[in-house]
């Protein structure tokens, strides 16, 4: 939506008609004979999506868990009549961020182990979407309940002006936080990670204790491939919010995705950046052959 309804957009974004809307689409296409599903959002639609498996547990309940998350009781069960979700890709997803890392993600990660995010570090409609946010917060305009899920440190500092940083545009932040002190996007002391509980299904690379010991500090990175569109500087226009519909790079990889089922660290077109994040392997447009 525009700025002036952005937040009335928010809103019909995370109802539970939504939720209701897309449960009824996934038990037709399973009723169909459907059994291999791949969900796709771009911006503000991350959060119909993601309110749909956070809202309530009957959509997950679609769908088999990963088989990480299966306990032997679960590997017994007959799930012939369960969908599996073999991919859900995220395009400059206009989400919280704290609530993408402290809550969405799990559930995500519990039906699907193949999860995508694609954003741009100078995307310009999040700049203004943690603008406005920020902005409705001081003013007291609450957000909705689904995206709103807050630790009562954070009540304070929600209620003073402050971005609210969106996942689509903080591509380093993309972190499992340290559940004792709350949100951090920081690095985690190592000293500190022996008081907390770490489910390493959740992490894209768990670190060995070798590794701690050798490093002052380390970041715990969600298990999502994080996609940086910001180097790409051909097909895009300024506002740098909707290249997969114009940029053949991305369009071509998002295709590798849903046919292949590759991670990032199998697609020959991405070079890895660092922890879960991968940049496209190109030309710039100011070389010339």
């Amino acid at each position: 939506g525009t700025v002036l309804t952005y937040r009335h957009a928010c809103t019909a974004a995370n109802t539970k008609r939504n939720t209701q809307h897309l449960l009824q689409l996934v038990k037709g296409l399973s009723e169909a004979g459907i059994r291999r599903v791949h969900f796709l959002s771009h911006s503000l639609g991350a959060q119909a999506l993601i309110s749909a498996f956070t809202d309530s547990d009957e959509v997950s309940k679609c769908f088999q868990c990963c088989p990480r998350f299966r306990d032997s009781q679960d590997e017994e069960a007959e799930t012939d009549n369960l969908m599996i979700c073999k991919s859900i890709i995220l395009l400059n997803p206009d989400y919280p961020l704290k609530e993408f890392v402290g809550h969405a993600f799990s559930r995500l990660r519990f039906v699907c182990d193949h999860i995508t995010v694609v954003g741009d570090r100078n995307d310009q409609a999040l700049y203004w979407s943690s603008f406005t946010n920020g902005l409705c917060n001081w003013w007291g305009h609450e957000n909705p309940v689904n995206i709103a899920n807050e630790t009562p440190e954070h009540e304070e500092t929600r209620r003073s002006f402050h971005f609210e940083l969106r996942a689509g545009k903080e591509l380093d932040s993309l972190v499992l936080p340290p559940s004792s002190r709350g949100y951090d996007s920081k690095s985690i002391d190592v000293e500190d990670q022996s008081q907390e509980t770490i489910d390493d299904r959740l992490l894209h690379n768990m670190p060995t204790r070798k590794s701690a010991k050798s490093m002052k500090s380390l970041k715990l990175w969600l298990d999502i491939d994080v996609i940086d569109t910001t180097n790409l500087d051909v097909n895009f226009d300024d506002v740098r919010h909707s290249g997969y519909n114009t940029n053949p790079i991305l369009s071509k990889d998002l295709e590798d995705i849903i046919i292949s089922g590759r991670r990032a660290r199998n697609r020959p077109a991405l070079l890895h950046r660092e922890g879960n994040i991968y940049s496209y392997s190109h030309v710039p447009s100011f070389v010339t052959m």
